[in-house]
């Protein structure tokens, strides 16, 4: 995997970087509950008890189900796009109920509506056949049923057949029904995630909480009950979620304690207790705690991709379906694109960046997504391409087209939030939105080339669908003759919608302190609203590096771009980049110019043959204005007009070295349960050489026993640097 950094940086100078008046804070520590606590919770002491958002799990201090803590952001993030997702589809609901309210009431005012016309039929039927001599009364009775038809119709179509009236709004939302939806966790590990979305996601009907392994379906359960007991009232875990209350340490999880261990005490006596749990589903079996009849969240033990496949039919799609395997997540994808429901939600989370964020597996790469990465400077937007675009093709295949509304890359994954739709208009669009894309390794040029066009004919509904064109570039750059290599196909449209980004910070903003990272989430989900749809970002050092000369500072590369006509943003997948409508030609007749004016080089200490020689031979066809400001360059990069960053952390720094994922979930051996015996033996025998009995929990050294994965690993101090490095830019500048 390509590591986020510019360049390199001693282990020495990494508490150097870590300054307080910079926003690089860094990712909140799991709350360990005390050992008081844990017990209070009938946890054993061969477990470790966490306290997240507003559930409380326990974990076996083995990893053959473990909680990755570090990822809690990607858990707030979920649940506060989930929460955005739901309001934004009861918004549409209610819209078209209202639409359909008034329709309804202009035909019945102008006496078409479909119920009087039948009244009006069958009573000219029933005065026809009538005497002449009960002409009067037949009259008199056909005006009444008409009248009565009218109102009838009218206070059906109001959703309340005994009241007549429908004139009042009020009325119409009363009889609105709130949006309602389910979730599918595909792999649920530790329950974590499910229990959050029960908790703090309203107008949910149900949460699905599914793994393979057993060891993981054993911890789910536990979880489960330790969140929702048996005998406790449900009103008592119902989260308040429009009003956020500061939380202080262990407050939630000490009340939690008192009610589970009042559930414990009362469940060894009260048989009543497991007439509820026995009323919550066969499917809890045998051995499982007991778990609230009321729960929202149903557990099962088996393959996911089975259950995608078995759910296609309509009525057993689920609303939205979240995919955060341990590697890739692209075996998943066939069953999600077509067991997710018309407008649904998809989740998906993949964590091979060494395959996807790097050049050293294409094969791999095209294998498992259908395209191949090259060595470029912006491999992370390409990993959310990628996976963009297996999403996109999978889902063409059944005629279904997607909108991407959020993707982030983050710091060892990437996660992506897709709509599914089904309208064929729009998988014809498909084309125009695919393609591959020549890469130079040498100066970082690049050119997109769409498999298909789409061209509007007189009237604006009507779009005819080309083939694409081949751009005449060659098969070497343009900027330095080196040899372009291809990467693709992938995803070349937006990577979100703004409008749900906003959404998002709306949502977050109603209760932030129920979110431990909402800094984190403030600058980048903040970045991508306003992030450019046009593809790749490039890195200024890195184009000041290819041309072998000095920096440019930012705010002077964004005010030359600004002020020669084109669109700027920052990106959120690399410290110190910038994204832009310029082509790449353009961007780097910026430098040739500031080499020319600002910082010439001495040309006899670059190599002949060179890319930089080359680069540097090349006329400028863009002229710049390097000494002019743009009124908008503070706003683009971040900044108010004191020049410090707004609020939200963009670039975290890594909290931990070797900081990334864990080890995937492996059964227990014997090996294994030989080796965690003899460490209980061993941190028994210090605890009562010591005279310690517990304190809270070792979160590091928990992160240590589970592992990394060495070949996911960035460059932790390189993060840092090159996080640092842009921050000291903006500051400078």
């Amino acid at each position: 995997m390509f590591p986020r950094r510019i360049s390199t940086v001693c282990a020495s100078s990494f508490l150097s970087l870590q300054r307080p008046a910079l926003n690089l804070t860094m990712a909140p520590t799991p709350v360990a509950l005390s050992t008081s606590a844990a017990a209070a919770l009938g946890i054993s002491s061969d477990q470790s008890a966490f306290k997240e958002g507003s559930a409380v799990i326990s974990i076996p201090k083995s990893d053959a189900a473990f909680l990755n803590p570090v990822q809690e952001f990607n858990r707030d993030l979920s649940v506060l796009a989930i929460r955005t997702w739901a309001e934004r589809r009861d918004r549409e609901k209610r819209e078209k109920f209202e639409q359909a309210i008034s329709k309804r009431k202009e035909r019945s005012a102008n006496g078409r509506g479909k119920r009087r016309k039948i009244a009006h039929t069958a009573t000219s039927n029933a005065s026809d056949a009538a005497s002449l001599d009960n002409a009067s009364s037949t009259s008199a009775k056909r005006a009444d049923l008409s009248a009565s038809a009218s109102s009838t119709a009218a206070a059906t179509a109001a959703g309340d057949v005994s009241t007549a009236s429908t004139s009042s709004h009020a009325h119409i939302d009363s009889s609105h029904r709130p949006f309602t939806f389910n979730i599918f966790e595909a792999l649920s590990a530790t329950g974590l995630r499910s229990i959050r979305y029960a908790r703090e996601i309203p107008n949910l009907k149900s949460v699905h909480a599914n793994d393979l392994s057993p060891t993981a379906v054993q911890a789910i359960w536990k979880n489960v009950a330790l969140n929702f007991p048996a005998n406790r009232d449900i009103k008592q875990w119902a989260p308040e979620l429009d009003r956020g209350e500061p939380e202080k340490d262990d407050a939630e999880a000490s009340s939690t304690a008192e009610a589970a261990a009042a559930a414990a005490r009362s469940a060894s006596s009260s048989e009543a207790a497991s007439a509820q749990f026995a009323s919550n589903g066969a499917a809890n079996g045998a051995g499982h705690p007991a778990i609230h009849p009321k729960c929202k969240i149903h557990v099962t033990e088996q393959d996911a991709i089975e259950i995608l496949y078995t759910s296609r039919a309509k009525d057993k799609q689920y609303s939205v379906i979240d995919l955060d395997p341990y590697g890739s997540a692209s075996m998943f994808i066939d069953g999600a694109v077509q067991a997710v429901a018309d407008g649904g939600l998809l989740c998906v989370t993949c964590t091979d960046l060494v395959v996807l964020a790097g050049n050293a597996y294409p094969e791999r790469a095209y294998s498992l997504y259908g395209g191949t990465t090259t060595r470029n400077d912006f491999v992370h937007e390409v990993a959310l391409r990628l996976v963009l675009g297996l999403i996109a093709t999978t889902a063409g295949r059944y005629g279904r087209a997607i909108t991407p509304l959020l993707s982030l890359s983050i710091d060892f994954y990437l996660r992506v939030f897709v709509s599914v739709h089904t309208r064929p208009v729009d998988v014809k669009m498909l084309a125009s939105t695919m393609g591959t894309v020549q890469t130079c390794p040498d100066c970082g040029n690049w050119d997109a080339n769409a498999f298909g066009r789409n061209k509007a004919e007189g009237r604006a509904d009507l779009i005819k669908y080309q083939a694409g064109t081949s751009h005449t570039v060659g098969t070497n750059c343009q900027e330095c003759d080196s040899r372009f290599h291809v990467a693709g196909p992938m995803w070349l449209g937006p990577l979100h919608t703004p409008s749900f980004a906003e959404e998002m910070l709306e949502v977050l903003e109603r209760a932030p302190v129920r979110f431990r990272t909402a800094p984190r989430i403030r600058g980048m989900v903040g970045m991508a609203s306003k992030e450019l749809s046009s593809p790749f970002f490039f890195i200024p050092p890195k184009i000041s590096s290819y041309f072998h000369t000095t920096n440019i500072p930012l705010t002077a590369v964004v005010s030359c771009l600004l002020n020669a006509g084109y669109e700027v943003s920052r990106s959120h997948a690399q410290p110190a980049s910038i994204k832009t409508n310029a082509s790449p030609t353009v961007v780097r007749d910026l430098w040739r110019q500031w080499v020319k004016e600002k910082s010439p080089i001495n040309e006899k200490n670059v190599h002949e043959n060179s890319p930089a020689r080359r680069l540097l031979a090349k006329e400028c066809a863009t002229t710049f204005e390097l000494d002019k400001d743009h009124p908008q360059t503070r706003q683009v990069l971040g900044l108010d007009q004191d020049g410090k960053k707004n609020a939200g952390v963009k670039y975290q720094l890594n909290p931990l070295p070797n900081w990334g994922p864990g080890k995937a979930a492996r059964p227990e051996s014997k090996k294994d349960r030989k080796r965690a015996a003899a460490a209980a033996a061993a941190a028994a025998a210090s605890s009562e050489s010591n005279g310690t009995g517990g304190g809270r929990a070792n979160v590091s050294g928990l992160a240590a026993s589970a592992g990394v994965d060495a070949s996911a690993q960035g460059d932790v101090q390189a993060n840092n640097q090159a996080a640092s490095m842009d921050e000291d830019e903006l500051r400078n500048s």
